[in-house]
């Protein structure tokens, strides 16, 4: 019982975490070409 409880947190923390960054990472890949004009003079 109690190794069960805090790993049921990290498990949630995990998801919540991976999901954070899927909408980042699906966010960021449309403008990417013109991140790459931008960096390139």
């Amino acid at each position: 019982g109690l190794l069960i409880l805090p790993l049921m947190l990290f498990h949630q923390i995990q998801l919540m975490v991976c999901a954070v960054v899927a909408q980042r990472y699906a966010k960021r890949t449309e403008p990417v070409v013109e991140l790459m004009a931008q960096v390139d003079p």
